[in-house]
C-alpha cells in the first residue's frame, strides 16, 4: 500500500465516511472507503486541530468492502 493512493482516495467523490466507534476511545477517528487510482480502500484517519488529515491505516478494501462501496454509488432513477 502506497501512502500516496491512501491521501488519493479523499479526492473520490463518492468515498464514504463514518466514525469508527469501537477505536475514538482517545481521538475520534473515522474511515473512508473510497477509490484511488487503483483499488478501492479503507483508510482510518483523523483530523487534527489544525484541520490536517493524518492517516492512521490504509489498506485495500475486502470484497463486502467494495461491494458496500459501489452499491452506494448507484443513483434511483
Amino acid at each position: 500500500m502506497r501512502f500516496e493512493d491512501a491521501i488519493l482516495a479523499f479526492d473520490d467523490p463518492f468515498a464514504l465516511i463514518a466514525i469508527d466507534e469501537p477505536h475514538s476511545h482517545s481521538e475520534l477517528r473515522e474511515i473512508l472507503i473510497g477509490r484511488s487510482t487503483r483499488d478501492v480502500l479503507v483508510v482510518v484517519f483523523t483530523i487534527r486541530a489544525e484541520g490536517q488529515h493524518r492517516i492512521i491505516s490504509a489498506r485495500k478494501a475486502t470484497r463486502t468492502e467494495r461491494k458496500r462501496y459501489e452499491e452506494s454509488k448507484v443513483i434511483p432513477i
